[in-house]
C-alpha cells in the first residue's frame, strides 16, 4: 500500500476536493479483507500524509467484520440470503468458483478462467474446471431494488443497465467452496462468505448519511452490488 502509483491518489485526491467543495465528511474505505497477503494501511496514510491528503476517517473493512456479518443477517432476515443447490463450474486451485448459470453472460476478458475447444480452463493454476452440483448460498438480485441508482458520468449508466439485466436478473452466488477466512452459520451449516459481497455492505453501516461514493473504472461493477445492497436496508 505504500509505494507510489498516480492510481493509488486519484480516488484520495479527488475525494478530499469533492468534501470541501461540500463541506462534508471524507471517509476512506480501505479493503484488507481479500488480501492473500498480509497487509496494513499504515505505509499507505504516511503516502497520503505526504501529498497533504487527510480523509476525516479511514473505514477499513477488516475492523468492522462483526458490523457487516450482522448486516448479512438482516438479509436473510429479510429474505433475500438463501440456500439453493447449483452447477458450479470450479477448477483445482479455487479461483474458479462460478454458477454454469452465468457462464454465457459473463465478460470472458475480465474473467478468471478462459475457454479453448469447448472447455474451461483457469488463469491461475491452468487446470481445466469442473461443472459440479453444490449446496451454495446466494443472494436473491432479483427482488433486490435497483431504481434510481445515480452514477456519473452519465454514459456509466449504460454499462449499470447491462448489469441489471444480467446481474440483477439472477441469483447471485455469495459463498465459496475455497476458504475465504469468513465463515457464516445458515440453518446449521457453514459456509464460506465471498469477501467482495461482505464488505459490498458497508455503506449500509453510515446510516442517516447522504452519500457520494468515488471508484475507478474497473470498480464499476463492484459499485453496482454496493448500490443495490444498499437499497436492501432502506
Amino acid at each position: 500500500y505504500d509505494d507510489f502509483s498516480v492510481g493509488k491518489l486519484v480516488a484520495p485526491v479527488l475525494g478530499e476536493m469533492l468534501a470541501k467543495k461540500l463541506d462534508a465528511d471524507f471517509i476512506m474505505s480501505v479493503n484488507l479483507l481479500d488480501s492473500y497477503k498480509q497487509r496494513n494501511i499504515a505505509g499507505f496514510i504516511e503516502l497520503l500524509k505526504k501529498y497533504d491528503i487527510n480523509p476525516s476517517k479511514y473505514w477499513v473493512d477488516s475492523q468492522n467484520v462483526n458490523e457487516l456479518l450482522r448486516k448479512i443477517e438482516l438479509l436473510v432476515d429479510n429474505g433475500y440470503i438463501y440456500s439453493v443447490t447449483k452447477e458450479i463450474l470450479i477448477c483445482h486451485c479455487g479461483k474458479v468458483d462460478i454458477s454454469k448459470d452465468n457462464l454465457e453472460t459473463i465478460n470472458m476478458q475480465d474473467s478468471l478462467f478462459y475457454k479453448k475447444e469447448e472447455k474451461y480452463y483457469c488463469k491461475k493454476c491452468n487446470n481445466e474446471c469442473h461443472l459440479k452440483k453444490e449446496n451454495v448460498l446466494v443472494f436473491d438480485s432479483k427482488s433486490a431494488p435497483k431504481d434510481n441508482l445515480l452514477f456519473y458520468p452519465n454514459f456509466i449508466n449504460n454499462d449499470i443497465k447491462t448489469f441489471i439485466k444480467t446481474v440483477g436478473s439472477n441469483e447471485m452466488i455469495i459463498s465459496r467452496n475455497r476458504i475465504t477466512g469468513i465463515q457464516f452459520d445458515y440453518n446449521n451449516r457453514v459456509y464460506n462468505l465471498d469477501i467482495d459481497f461482505l464488505w459490498g455492505v458497508y455503506l449500509s453501516l453510515f446510516e442517516g448519511y447522504e452519500k457520494i461514493v468515488l471508484c475507478s473504472n474497473h470498480q464499476l461493477y463492484q459499485l453496482f452490488v454496493v448500490g443495490m445492497l444498499e437499497k436492501c436496508f432502506n
